[in-house]
């Protein structure tokens, strides 16, 4: 859904917190996880977070735009076993109880994810605020067995979201997006779907281009450096390496001392004609 293209998900568990937040461009978006009690009774966060949770929403946005055209019913299920999904999202299915327990922590934190998105303008005397609480799945329904074997699972997404993904999406390509989920905590699927999106804005003018400023990168992905010199290196690096699978090429410069300056390019994706 082009709302996760804007922000980057956690890429490590955040721990007991009530809310993690991230600023793009223009909007705040603070997202919250799912409550659930611990064995001594108190309650712990359940985050989405890394490269499993980046491949969830991306799965679960997939499975809408492929529903078919006239379903209006947001009822999703998943795959009869766990060692099939982790197939369907490009995981290596290595078993054991831990990856088992990890790979469920992530559907449960799926079916409590929300999010808040803001944005203001001030101009003058005029104040603007934009306000928008986002849930993604309103019902969900988990079943499996202790062997981790067979799993039976409903999910009811929001009918605002379902029609988000259905009409707002933005097409990814699958053979990279699995070139890049195999490093990292998803880091590069970050930048790619961030720069789909943006690319995609582009695409009517041959002549448009947007300068992104270092501080708006570093806002948007930087949060777990404590350097900016940290941050510029890797981003560089990462950047770079996601470029390499752009069809056709990407078509962007460095500003010294300023940022990132992106130019008209391809898509990554044609969309499909309505």
């Amino acid at each position: 859904m082009s709302d996760f293209c804007q922000f980057s998900l956690p890429y490590s568990d955040p721990g007991d917190v009530a809310e993690w937040v991230r600023q793009g461009r223009d909007h705040l978006y603070v997202v919250r996880p799912l409550r659930l009690p611990s064995s001594d009774g108190s309650l712990r966060s359940i985050w989405l977070h890394g490269k499993i949770g980046r491949l969830l929403l991306i799965w679960l946005s997939t499975q809408v735009v492929r529903a078919k055209h006239n379903s209006s019913d947001p009822v999703i299920t998943l795959p009869k076993s766990e060692a099939q999904f982790k197939r369907e999202l490009g995981l290596r299915d290595t078993g054991g109880q831990t990856n088992i327990a990890n790979f469920r922590r992530h559907l449960q934190a799926l079916a409590g994810y929300s999010m808040t998105v803001s944005e203001q303008h001030n101009s003058g005397d005029q104040h603007n605020l934009s306000v928008e609480n986002s849930m993604l799945i309103d019902k969900a329904d988990y079943s499996w067995k202790a062997s981790g074997s067979d799993t039976t699972a409903q999910i009811q997404l929001n009918p605002a979201t379902w029609q988000r993904m259905k009409t707002a999406s933005i097409p990814l390509d699958a053979e990279i997006i699995e070139v890049l989920s195999t490093k990292g905590k998803g880091q590069e699927i970050d930048i790619y779907a961030w720069l789909s999106r943006t690319v995609f804005g582009l695409r009517h003018d041959p002549q448009a281009e947007i300068t992104i400023t270092w501080e708006q990168l570093e806002r948007q992905f930087g949060a777990q450096y404590s350097r900016a010199d940290n941050f510029r290196q890797f981003f560089k690096q990462a950047f770079e390496h996601v470029a390499v699978f752009w069809p056709g090429g990407l078509h962007f410069e460095w500003v010294p001392r300023t940022g990132l300056r992106l130019m008209h390019s391809r898509p990554s994706v044609h969309p499909k004609s309505k």
